[in-house]
């Protein structure tokens, strides 16, 4: 494989840390004891099925240094790594050599010319580098990510990404009051390196992220086919941590919520699991009279919650799936949120099934019973003392 493409750059790559490699290329790598892990690029799994009560995700460091993920099969060495983040796939092929080139490029692993980062003398072995010494933005630049959200469009009704949203529920027609989701053009007017160009044909319906200042900073991408792996994109080499999705009421929340008269008659706020599913609260929340906001967590909004001075006076209902999960990141929320506050979860009616799966989530229910659910106070249940 090296040979044939005349890559240098390759024979180092593998030699790097895989750990190092998944950190750099923005993914978030838990470390539990022993057992190192992060969210599989190639099928964009979170977490692999385990007996433990601590959750453990998808892809796992081996002894032997590299990578597998336990819900596909897919792994290998930092080259493979990659790979998959860049392309969805482990294999350098000729269709995969240069985004995956592109990708460690990004993030200062390779030189532009294509040779590693400090490449030795050919007489020398190559050195195992530190990566975490070398720093790395945490999100694109901000006027980077306000430009390429401007440029993206709201949904036509007879594109694949309107059709796609229609088929789980959604109204269309009205998601352009909402203002959190767009689909992105097929070329940009400037290329930036967090964006390859070709994502922008495969991951186009495309989410605004947060930080908890209610600042955007982050952009999050879905693709409505079933043929592409992963389903899911962050900005390359970016990560997703301290972000949360948001709806306009949340987004007010996020600015405000060190400021009592700004929250006034504000009845809660929701924090549901994934973009599609906040959209679906955001878009039923948005059709009453109701004063709720709602919030979208993800892997690494943690910290995001734990930098908001929330108001004591106004409640965080947690909406996250019911399963392995969810119930991860319930207990995250409730973590992250000072003891004072109260904290309640409403799930979805749906349940789980024998192996503790969700049935279904909230984008899966018609907007009537999403509604009955989520403002039926008798289904909170308590989670502060």
């Amino acid at each position: 494989m090296t040979s044939s493409h005349g890559s240098s750059w390759v024979d180092q790559v593998k030699g790097w840390s895989v750990a190092d490699v998944a950190n750099r290329l923005g993914l978030e790598v838990l470390r539990r004891g022993n057992d190192v892990s992060f969210a599989c690029p190639a099928c964009g799994k979170q977490l692999r099925h385990t007996k433990s009560s601590a959750a453990l995700l998808a892809a796992k460091v081996m002894p032997d240094g590299r990578w597998w993920c336990e819900p596909c099969g897919a792994g290998g060495d930092a080259v493979a790594l990659a790979c998959a983040v860049a392309t969805g796939k482990t294999q350098l092929t000729t269709e995969t050599w240069r985004p995956t080139r592109a990708a460690l490029v990004a993030v200062g692993l390779v030189a532009h010319g294509g040779e590693p980062i400090g490449t030795p003398s050919r007489s020398r072995p190559p050195p195992r580098p530190s990566l975490a010494l070398v720093a790395t933005p945490t999100y694109p630049p901000i006027g980077a990510v306000a430009d390429f959200w401007a440029s993206c469009t709201t949904t036509e009704p007879a594109s694949a990404e309107a059709r796609y949203l229609a088929a789980r529920g959604f109204d269309v027609n009205r998601l352009h009051w909402l203002q959190m989701v767009r689909v992105a053009p097929r070329r940009l007017a400037r290329q930036v390196d967090w964006w390859p160009s070709y994502w922008l044909h495969q991951w186009r319906l495309v989410f605004a992220a947060y930080d908890s200042r209610g600042e955007l900073r982050s952009l999050h991408a879905r693709s409505v086919s079933d043929a592409t792996t992963p389903k899911t994109r962050w900005p390359l080499g970016k990560s997703s941590r301290g972000l949360l999705f948001a709806d306009g009421v949340g987004c007010e929340f996020l600015r405000a919520a060190h400021s009592p008269d700004a929250v006034r008659g504000l009845q809660g706020i929701f924090v549901a699991e994934g973009a599609t599913d906040t959209l679906k609260l955001a878009g039923v929340l948005d059709s009453t009279a109701a004063m709720f906001g709602a919030l979208g967590y993800v892997q690494g909004s943690k910290s995001a919650l734990s930098e908001i001075d929330w108001p004591q006076s106004v409640p965080c209902i947690i909406a996250t799936d019911d399963d392995q999960t969810g119930d991860k990141y319930a207990a995250e929320i409730r973590q992250a949120l000072a003891p004072r506050i109260e904290v309640y979860r409403v799930r979805a009616p749906l349940g789980r099934t024998a192996l503790q799966r969700k049935s279904g989530d909230w984008s899966d229910m018609t907007d009537r019973d999403v509604l009955s659910t989520i403002t039926d106070a008798s289904k909170w249940e308590a989670c502060h003392d």
